[in-house]
């Protein structure tokens, strides 16, 4: 089986997991909810091609060029320049009322697109388009987008859409017919309040992905993807023994914790989780062993402060 050329987004994370990218040449969906981070993704996969060499065109239904470009700016994603050096063109696409307005967009793209040789495109959002045509035709639409302007041009395409809260799917029957891929992101509140994001892969030819679902964030320099560690990689548990610091913990355990083991101390609140974890790190440092504390509820005066009663 050939491999596939590879196009890389630049996004943290997912080139990693994903073999190297997109397929490409190839189309994918971005689906989503509002708010999860759809024209952040499209944007950084523009931007980043750019600095690979890669010029690349963005298509908004839904968004003003300069809101677009100063929302971009104020995550860390600065377009400023771009189209003066020929690398970038943003059509803008609001304001559709008819399918001869549709055409007019898709004129201004292939122009775009054959003027400074792009390689990579983003329709945000093509949702935009399914208020004018019907399910039939917003099918058409897009067989004619691929034709016309994606595979003709030999582009790497991104074609985002929205997706309500509590629905699963996009629901056009484009997924296993039109796209190479289909990437999911979903907006997930917790019980602390905050959200949580995660990026699903449902679909991507000629890829192995290890696991469906990655959590990610969204900060000052983009989009981040995390990627779960490769367990492969970590040591064989040896029949050494790690004391504690806990002489009856010790006893019970024929000496302590095998080394290379993973140990997990679970309890209610105020049973003395933290003060063994700290325990068990001074017992290695008080031998010469480099040891690590990581809290994610506790400020560091308050680490500090555990740390004198030993």
């Amino acid at each position: 089986m050939a491999v596939l050329e590879r196009v890389r987004t630049g996004i943290v994370g997912f080139d990693e997991i994903t073999g190297g990218g997109f397929a490409k040449n190839s189309v994918v969906l971005l689906a989503g909810n509002p708010g999860s981070g759809k024209t952040t993704f499209g944007a950084e996969f523009i931007l980043n091609g750019i600095r690979f060499g890669e010029p690349g065109v963005y298509v908004s239904f839904i968004e003003l060029k300069d809101e677009f470009l100063r929302n971009m700016r104020n995550i860390g994603l600065n377009f400023d320049g771009l189209e003066e050096a020929g690398m970038f063109r943003f059509i803008e696409g609001l304001n559709l009322r008819s399918e001869k307005a549709i055409e007019a967009v898709i004129s201004q793209v292939l122009d775009a697109v054959t003027q400074i040789k792009a390689r990579r495109i983003v329709f945000d959002s093509i949702t935009a388009i399914t208020n004018i045509l019907g399910r039939r035709e917003i099918r058409g639409f897009l067989h004619s987008v691929l034709t016309r302007i994606i595979k003709v041009n030999d582009l790497t395409a991104l074609l985002i859409a929205e997706v309500p809260f509590g629905a699963e799917q996009v629901g056009w029957g484009v997924e296993e017919f039109i796209v190479d891929a289909v990437i999911m992101l979903k907006v997930i509140p917790t019980e602390t309040g905050l959200i949580k994001r995660v990026l699903r892969i449902e679909k991507m030819r000629g890829v192995n992905v290890e696991h469906a679902s990655y959590e990610f964030i969204i900060s000052k320099r983009g989009i981040r993807v995390y990627v779960p560690p490769d367990l492969s990689m970590v040591g064989a548990v040896e029949d050494e023994r790690l004391k504690t610091g806990v002489d009856e913990l010790d006893k019970m355990l024929n000496g302590g914790l095998k080394r290379g083991s993973v140990t997990l101390v679970a309890g209610p609140s105020g049973t003395g989780k933290s003060l063994l974890a700290m325990q068990f790190c001074i017992s290695g440092a008080s031998r010469g062993e480099k040891a690590v504390f990581l809290s994610y509820e506790e400020p560091a005066c308050q680490v500090e402060s555990l740390i004198r009663k030993f």
